[in-house]
């Protein structure tokens, strides 16, 4: 299904889950540590 779009869509997409899995990298830690405490 990806690899069947256009090569910008696919990069765009690309861009996005890279953005999107390293802020859940970011965010993850502080909200595990808020929700310990």
């Amino acid at each position: 299904m990806i690899f069947s779009l256009q090569p910008e869509v696919r990069s765009r997409l690309n861009g996005l889950f890279m953005s999107i899995f390293f802020l859940g990298g970011a965010v993850g830690p502080f909200v595990g540590g808020w929700a310990y405490v």
